[in-house]
């Protein structure tokens, strides 16, 4: 049963809000109110809080925002189902049982047992959608009930077991087809265990293995090995020591060899010559001196005396000109006597005191009379005199031409000239050494030889050795080849008689094989036939439960849906008669050849027959959105009282209309 919905609606397009908080009561309500006061939208927020955006008239995106609470007692038990635009969550008293749109969408055909077209169907009658189930096919009215009912599970039971039947059928049929009873492989006639002909084989192996060997062994010939000639007969010790002088004398004549072209080339010059052109280099080296002296500190023209007194002049004639300003300033007359005397005159006095130093000094002529000129030329002055001792020991320099060498070099040439007792040195050992070594042979390459030959001779005593070894081990193998010739006669036939044991074991292990799976097969074939036959006899229980199934409904619906409509036509229309088809007549005429109003009470009382016999056992609700429009006042009247009548095998009747008819409660809305 319905117990409360509260909702809050924005429409997108004008902005306008419906909100509403309804409480609803058991028995026959009325839900009233001016156009557009949301009447059917109350309807609408109940379908969609039960099964989602399915339910709605259009789609959610024409709602700015949409929320909404329902409240229900289903089979007992109270649930809450909370919506908005993109979220649901459904309760069980105080527990969650469902979170998300899809999930509580699912949870709650689970718990109804049904979905929205069923709901639609029986539940309720929307506006302008009263005559939805006659305007149905009979097909699609068959297909609706039973998918109520179970029929159509039971269908589908029994087509998925006739058709498991079947297939189990097919499956036995292939397999027998396939199955073919093994015929045993033939026996050989002097069939063995495998593991004692390898054993056999494995001795006849080992002794053909050894056969084969020794015949390759007899088939190679050797010669008897040539004994080495011998062209050095010295002993290698004495050879050594020989070889050992040789090296050492030719060591010495490489090592004086060496040093000499080491040693530097002898110089052109003499020492005589080299002592005259040093004398030359210290004549040129004091001139280049005495020259960068000269150019470090020019003669000025004036000595240091003369620049000094040409300085004392210029502060004589300062203190002069100092003296002649301060009398210039004014004198002191004395009141008494009229003497007179300088106002600057202690000034005077000390300035005077100066001069009397510098008073009697001459100006020089042939000196600038700027005072920085002064000082530079004081400065030069002073630097040409310092330089007159270091010039003075250079008085007899005189200029002179750069030497052919400078000192560097004649002492290099110096040293190559110390070389030349070495030298004569060295070239008279390497003379002395060529004539030892002159008349001596080559001990090295006779060393060479005697030890190769020796090589050779300790070679050849070891092939002798290897030959006589051989020679004995081939007459041993020719004496062995007899005794092995006739016992590996037998390897071939019994290696032969291995094979075929090989590939009978191999059959015969792959016809127990196949023997094992054919019976296997055979018990496969018959079992799926007996299950085949269980599925057949489970596919026609499941028909024969349909056809009792659809024998109780049927009169069932008749009769509710007959009932009704007798109520709300005050009985001018008897009986409504829906076939195994679902084909309904009313008092014998075609549902779809009534008129409006006949066919709009024929369509309800089917709907409420269909929710009597169906639904209303465990929802046991009925809402109607404006059923009454194409009722005329006796009608509407009628129907008010069936459904009064009604609402004691119904738990809740809800009808939206504007007639306002007797009913146990009224909720109006107001239009915004």
């Amino acid at each position: 049963m319905l117990h409360s919905i509260r909702y809050t609606v924005t429409f997108s397009t004008t902005g306008k809000t419906l909100t509403e908080n309804i409480t609803f009561r058991p028995g026959f309500g009325i839900l009233t109110g001016a156009n557009e006061s949301g009447k059917s939208l109350v309807v609408e927020m109940i379908r969609w809080c039960l099964f989602g955006s399915a339910a709605l008239r259009g789609k959610i995106g024409d709602y700015k925002k949409a929320s909404a609470r329902l409240e229900i007692v289903l089979k007992g038990k109270p649930y809450v189902i909370e919506r908005t635009a993109s979220h649901a969550t459904l309760f069980r008293g105080p527990d969650q049982i469902a979170v998300g749109t899809t999930p509580v969408n699912q949870k709650v055909v689970e718990l109804f047992g049904f979905g929205l077209e069923v709901f639609d169907a029986s539940c309720v009658a929307l506006q302008g959608e009263i005559e939805a189930l006659g305007t149905m096919k009979p097909a699609e009215r068959k297909r609706l009930v039973d998918s109520v009912i179970g029929v159509g599970v039971i269908e589908e039971l029994a087509k998925s077991a006739g058709d498991e039947a079947n297939a189990l059928k097919r499956r036995a049929r292939d397999l027998s087809q396939n199955l073919r009873a093994p015929e045993p492989p033939p026996k050989p006639d002097d069939y063995r265990l495998l593991s004692e002909i390898d054993a056999d084989l494995a001795d006849l192996a080992k002794a053909r293995t050894r056969l084969d060997h020794l015949r390759g062994v007899t088939t190679e010939t050797r010669s008897p090995p040539t004994p080495p000639h011998e062209t050095v007969s010295t002993p290698v010790p004495e050879l050594q020591a020989l070889a050992s002088s040789q090296d050492g004398m030719n060591a010495r004549l490489r090592a004086a060899e060496m040093e000499l072209t080491a040693l530097p080339k002898p110089s052109p010059y003499s020492d005589s010559e080299l002592a005259k052109i040093a004398g030359q280099s210290d004549g040129f080296q004091q001139w280049q001196n005495k020259q960068r002296l000269l150019a470090s500190a020019p003669d000025p023209g004036a000595g240091v005396q003369k620049v000094k007194q040409a300085m004392a002049f210029q502060d004589a004639e300062h203190l002069r000109h100092r003296i002649a300003a301060l009398r210039s300033k004014g004198v002191h007359i004395c009141p008494s006597c009229a003497h007179q005397w300088p106002v600057e005159t202690a000034s005077i006095e000390a300035i005077a005191a100066d001069l009397a130093l510098v008073n009697d000094v001459e100006k020089p002529e042939g000196v600038p009379t700027e005072r920085k000129a002064l000082l530079a030329l004081l400065r030069a002055a002073q630097a040409w005199e310092d330089i007159q001792p270091q010039l003075t020991s250079l008085a007899d320099v005189h200029p002179c031409e750069r030497p052919a060498l400078d000192f560097a070099e004649i002492e290099n040439h110096r040293l190559r000239n110390g070389y030349a007792i070495r030298r004569s040195e060295l070239n008279q050992e390497i003379k002395s050494l060529d004539m030892a070594l002159a008349g001596l042979p080559d001990y090295v390459a006779q060393l060479r030889e005697r030890q190769r030959f020796e090589d050779r001779l300790a070679l050849y005593r070891d092939q002798q050795t290897a030959f006589d070894i051989w020679q004995r081990a081939f007459k041993a193998a020719q004496a062995e080849i007899a005794t092995l010739i006739e016992p590996v006669k037998g390897y071939d036939k019994l290696a032969t008689l291995r094979s075929a044991v090989v590939l009978y074991d191999t059959l015969r292990i792959r016809f127990e094989l196949d023997l094992q799976r054919y019976t296997e097969g055979m018990a496969e074939v018959s079992d799926s036939l007996k299950e085949a036959e269980d599925w057949e006899r489970a596919r026609q229980a499941l028909t024969n439960l349909r056809g009792m199934v659809k024998q109780h409904l049927l009169p069932s619906l008749n009769k509710v849906a007959s009932q009704y409509l007798a109520q709300m036509t005050g009985g001018e229309r008897q009986i409504i008669y829906a076939d195994e088809c679902f084909a309904i007549t009313v008092d014998g005429q075609a549902l779809n050849t009534l008129s409006g109003s006949g066919k709009a009470v024929a369509c309800l009382a089917l709907r409420l027959g269909l929710g009597q016999v169906l639904t209303q056992g465990i929802f046991p609700v009925f809402i109607g959105d404006e059923i009454d429009a194409s009722m005329d006042q006796n009608r509407t009247a009628n129907t008010a009282a069936m459904f009064e009548a009604l609402k004691s095998r119904l738990g809740q009747i809800l009808l939206v209309t504007h007639k306002r008819p007797e009913a146990d409660y009224m909720i109006e809305l107001g239009g915004i």
